[in-house]
């Protein structure tokens, strides 16, 4: 298994070394320098992290009004079909 430094990760990730260590360490990943190594384990810790913080775990997108996408669809579909009648 390949370790790469951060350095070398934040270059790959086009971003600078200094913002990966802050998500790193807010993911838990502490008492690292831009020159370290970092683990397959310290990856998956990072894209954890961040998959929570940006709310990649509730894949349903919400509106405004608080409805999922998929609610919205259905209204507007019928919306523009009329409401059933009885």
């Amino acid at each position: 298994m390949a370790q790469t430094t951060i350095e070398q990760f934040a270059t790959e990730l086009k971003m600078p070394s200094g913002a990966l260590l802050e998500q790193l360490a807010k993911a838990g990943v502490a008492g690292k320098k831009a020159g370290d190594k970092l683990s397959e384990t310290d990856k998956t810790r990072l894209l954890d992290y961040l998959r929570k913080s940006h709310g990649g775990q509730d894949h349903k997108k919400t509106h405004d009004s608080g409805r999922s996408a998929q609610e919205a669809r259905v209204r507007q579909t019928r919306r523009s079909r009329g409401r059933p009648r009885a």
